[in-house]
């Protein structure tokens, strides 16, 4: 399936948000200790992102951009592509190590000490490493593509790696994301040559995992 992008408008303002979340269960006893466990490996995004201006005009169609793709999404059934501009490109980022053995790796982006996995890698610009030796794509390797919606999430080497060598990349990506809410609330402030010029205090969405 074709999965639509989240549109770069120059209203977007100041604070956006971005909240990483877990799921844990806790129980206290009846003596008062306490245990915990997390029932996700990795963390879920929550994006919140105001726009302080959506011109409506036939040169600047921003408004149209926002609703039409909240709408195309159905609201949060059908997820999109976001390209975070903190958080959507790494260099020499460290995939896995060969064992001798293990064919695929799958694709990764460190965040201080822990990674989280990236399921949405962008062809273009991609170049994967051996122990730092660039790798044909199609000859040394392949790309690994989800099942539900064809992003790619790992690559598969025709040759197992020898035990030792470093796997990396370099590699541009999206975050797969869906809506949060149902309904989305547009605010008509005024008119501006002739058309109406809107805000969104508020477009929130998350990552999602496949």
């Amino acid at each position: 399936m074709t999965i639509l992008t989240f549109p770069a408008l120059s209203g977007l303002t100041w604070p956006v948000k971005k909240s990483p979340s877990f799921q844990t269960l806790k129980h206290k006893s009846v003596a008062g200790t306490s245990t915990m466990q997390s029932l996700q490996p990795y963390a879920i995004y929550a994006f919140e992102l105001p726009f302080e201006f959506l011109r409506s005009d036939d040169a600047n169609r921003e408004l149209q951009q926002l609703m039409g793709l909240f709408q195309a999404c159905r609201a949060g059934a059908i997820p999109f592509n976001f390209s975070d501009p903190d958080d959507n490109a790494v260099t020499g980022q460290t995939i896995g190590l060969g064992d001798g053995n293990t064919k695929s790796f799958g694709f990764v982006r460190s965040m201080g000490s822990v990674i989280d996995p990236v399921q949405n890698v962008t062809a273009a610009g991609l170049t994967v490493y051996e122990n730092g030796v660039p790798q044909i794509l199609g000859t040394d390797y392949t790309l690994l593509a989800t099942s539900q919606y064809g992003t790619n999430y790992g690559v598969q080497f025709a040759t197992a790696p020898l035990a030792g060598h470093t796997i990396s990349a370099d590699f541009s990506y999206f975050w797969l994301c869906a809506f949060d809410d149902d309904v989305a609330e547009f605010s008509k402030l005024f008119n501006l040559n002739g058309k109406a010029l809107f805000e969104a205090k508020s477009i929130k969405f998350s990552s999602v995992l496949q």
